[in-house]
């Protein structure tokens, strides 16, 4: 799989790369280790499918850095410099890693669990016990963590967290 973490990128499908994922996980004492175990090809994999979800649970962060790019960081608010350029937020990063390790450690029970929302089951019951499937769709669906990171974006497009650089007159000389 080729994963492409380009900024802005038109065909940016990551907004990691599997070195910045890493790096989160060596950091990681609870699903860091299995992170590391796992291969690049499952990494990539996994990447691919936190930073889609990281899009579909924001839906709308305020107006993109660029209208051509493929997600929906980075936004009009996150760059520096002169001239300016384009960041990814460290929130939107380690949300994304949160959730790509959440699903390494669940995507079996994800996919198991929407496999009987679409065949109709809602609740089974048999000698081992039984379920009910949640009422909210998207529940389980998301790591914890990543929507804690996420829900610290405004989504009209600026953190709680900025700087604002502004010319300064005086009448002193």
């Amino acid at each position: 799989m080729a994963l492409d973490a380009t900024v802005a990128g038109a065909a940016a499908n990551s907004y990691l790369t599997v070195a910045e994922a890493e790096a989160f996980a060596a950091t990681d004492p609870v699903a860091g280790a299995k992170w590391l175990t796992a291969t690049l090809d499952e990494k990539e994999q996994l990447l691919v499918a936190a930073t889609a979800d990281v899009d579909l649970y924001r839906k709308s962060v305020g107006p993109r850095w660029l209208t051509t790019q493929a997600r929906l960081f980075p936004r009009l608010a996150d760059a520096v410099g002169d001239p300016l350029v384009p960041f990814l937020l460290l929130d939107v990063k380690r949300a994304a890693y949160e959730q790509a390790v959440y699903l390494q450690a669940n995507g079996h029970l994800i996919a198991a669990a929407a496999s009987n929302r679409a065949s109709g089951h809602l609740s089974r019951s048999d000698s081992d016990g039984g379920w009910t499937s949640a009422i909210n769709p998207t529940f389980g669906l998301y790591a914890p963590r990543m929507t804690e990171y996420l829900d610290r974006i405004g989504a009209a497009g600026r953190t709680g967290r900025y700087l604002v650089s502004v010319p300064m007159a005086s009448s002193y000389s």
